[in-house]
């Protein structure tokens, strides 16, 4: 069904496309000049002291009714960041049934740029001592602000202290769409600054999209950090680069800033992830000291020179010394998918001439997503009914761990989909008539052309996460067409490498076992974080799967059933004692003309 010619022609753009990716490779611009030596600055044996009042106002006259939550807290704040000489406000606004606050505190700038530099922190955190960290991180704040009290600024520099992590980010999604991109020079989120566990990333700066902040900012912010601690821990590799990029998951609140169009990166003292915080005298005086200053020199490096008015690109892979813009990457990505998606497609209408029914089998593949579309539908429909706490952004694992009720709810969503597959998509079957078994050719040819047309799919949604497809696609199809099953499940197997790595990477990353991994999955598809669009081409793309190996079932079930084929029978040859033609006897004369 596949022409091997066609196949090795449409390799050669993928060839050029991957000579164009090596041509595009930039040098990796350096960091901004470092800003004024700032340590004696920050003092965090105040800030400390000052989170210990924090803690206390939140958890006092707001738990006995005396107000609504973080309305104490809040004025706390606003009058702190006034006493520094901020222009300081209360931004109040709802989230699901809460009634949030947002303090933000404005100092203009002498230059007669409009543009701004922000920094945020949560009064609220996600995670086991959540209280003690939001205390801490808003007490690193207003320590920043004091610090920033008798140093004059070209820009414009704002302090926000952020309400509703707990609810979808609500606070940094709320000042998100409050902020002008166009005038915001950088948002600087603080967080877990005395964290006491292993410094695994300082800088985090993953977007709940493919964007990524701008190479110079993030380079900036890592040598500030790096001037303090001495290293900076936690690259990621281009591999894990690229996986980040393709399955964005930005956890924190720079990821919805980056997500809206801002430039953003995230000074974090437990790195990606909330680190428990047991009492305000646990945490690390030393950290907390340096990752203040650190945010000091970054802040004070944006005052002067600022990040250049050229756009960077928005998606890109980041070396030691070079960077690789994203677009060469959709580049390769695409022509890698040509030479599967021409021969499939030539071998599709190849099956169409000879056997037809093509259409009929495309419906039959095609059913195969309905199973895991109806659980998709029921788990957003939980979301809608409050029976399950989906994830609109993303959050921390800790946030919804897995508990009896998401055990249950993970079997049903199995149940639905085993009943939806071998109930509902058999009477649907049933009615397109004339379908033969599955082991027809028509039934493969249909199923790996559907595998191709999702990932192209795929590609216009989410151009990275289909290059993490290319070889399933090519496998998939190969398995479609080979008349031996066992070689056909082996190539089937083989295209799900790459998807089971990229799931164990990310189990590796928020430190989740495969049930906490399958539940936090189910969370973020509930909330809406995955798009339904994604969703369903999942769907189909798992609905495909089956089909292929229902096909190869079938093939192998078909080849098992045929009577076995013994030798081939040589034709007998006569030899003069058993030949009885003219002339056996004599007395005949020859045919031939003397």
């Amino acid at each position: 069904m596949i022409e091997p010619r066609i196949y090795r022609a449409a390799l050669v753009p993928a060839l050029l496309a991957v000579l164009v990716a090596m041509f595009a490779v930039e040098s990796r611009p350096s960091a901004l000049p470092r800003g004024l030596a700032a340590d004696e600055l920050f003092d965090a044996p105040r800030a400390l002291a000052e989170a210990e009042g924090i803690a206390e106002t939140s958890a006092g006259p707001e738990r006995r009714g005396a107000g609504p939550p973080g309305s104490a807290s809040a004025r706390l704040v606003a009058e702190s960041l006034a006493g520094s000489g901020f222009e300081s406000s209360i931004d109040r606004f709802d989230a699901g049934d809460r009634r949030l606050a947002n303090v933000i505190g404005r100092r203009a700038g002498t230059a007669s740029t409009e543009r701004e530099i922000v920094v945020v922190a949560g009064r609220d955190a996600v995670g086991p001592g959540g209280a003690i960290t939001g205390a801490a991180d808003t007490a690193a704040l207003l320590e920043l602000a004091r610090a920033l009290e008798g140093r004059p600024s070209r820009r414009t520099v704002t302090l926000v202290s952020l309400e509703g992590a707990r609810l979808d980010e609500a606070g940094a999604r709320r000042l998100a769409d409050e902020l002008d991109p166009a005038r915001v020079e950088a948002v600087l989120a603080v967080s877990q600054f005395g964290a006491r566990a292993t410094l695994e990333s300082p800088i985090v700066a993953w977007s709940n999209d493919s964007t990524r902040p701008s190479p110079r900012l993030t380079r900036t912010a890592g040598d500030a950090v790096r001037q303090e601690i001495g290293s900076l821990p936690g690259q990621e590799s281009v591999p894990a680069q690229l996986v980040r990029l393709a399955f964005p998951l930005g956890i924190g609140a720079q990821g919805v800033m980056l997500e809206r169009g801002l430039q953003a990166v995230r000074f974090s003292g437990g790195g990606e992830l909330p680190a428990p915080a047991r009492s305000l005298d646990a945490l690390d005086e030393e950290r907390f000291v340096a990752l203040g200053t650190a945010v000091l020199r970054t802040v004070s490096a944006l005052d002067e020179r600022g990040l250049p008015s050229r756009r960077p690109p928005r998606t890109y892979l980041a070396g030691a010394e070079q960077v690789v813009p994203g677009w060469s990457v959709l580049l390769v990505a695409f022509a890698l998918l040509v030479p599967a998606l021409v021969t499939v497609s030539d071998g599709f209408a190849r099956a169409g001439r000879r056997s037809g029914r093509v259409g009929a089998w495309t419906l039959w593949t095609l059913c195969g997503a309905l199973p895991f579309a109806a659980a998709y539908a029921l788990l957003r429909l939980l979301d809608l009914v409050g029976l399950v706490p989906g994830f609109g952004v993303a959050l921390p694992p800790v946030a919804e761990p897995p508990t009896t009720w998401a055990i249950v709810l993970l079997v049903g969503l199995v149940v639905v989909s085993a009943l939806g597959w071998f109930l509902g998509r058999r009477a649907l079957v049933r009615r397109l008539h004339g379908l033969t078994r599955p082991s027809a050719p028509a039934a493969g040819a249909a199923a790996a052309l559907t595998v191709c047309v999702a990932v192209l799919a795929v590609w216009l949604l989410d151009p990275l996460a289909a290059l993490f497809l290319v070889p399933a696609v090519h496998l998939w199809s190969g398995a479609a067409i080979t008349e031996r099953p066992r070689l056909g499940l082996v190539l089937v197997m083989a295209g799900l490498v790459l998807p089971l790595a990229v799931a164990v990477f990310y189990l590796e990353r928020l430190s989740l076992d495969p049930l906490e991994g399958v539940w936090y999955l189910c969370l973020l598809m509930a909330g809406g974080h995955v798009s339904p669009f994604a969703a369903l081409l999942g769907c189909v793309l798992v609905g495909a799967f089956c089909s292929l190996v229902a096909v190869l079932t079938a093939r192998s079930g078909q080849q098992a059933a045929a009577p076995p084929s013994g030798p081939p029978q040589q034709p007998s040859l006569r030899g003069p004692l058993t030949y009885a033609g003219p002339g056996s006897l004599g007395g005949t004369r020859s045919a031939l003309r003397r």
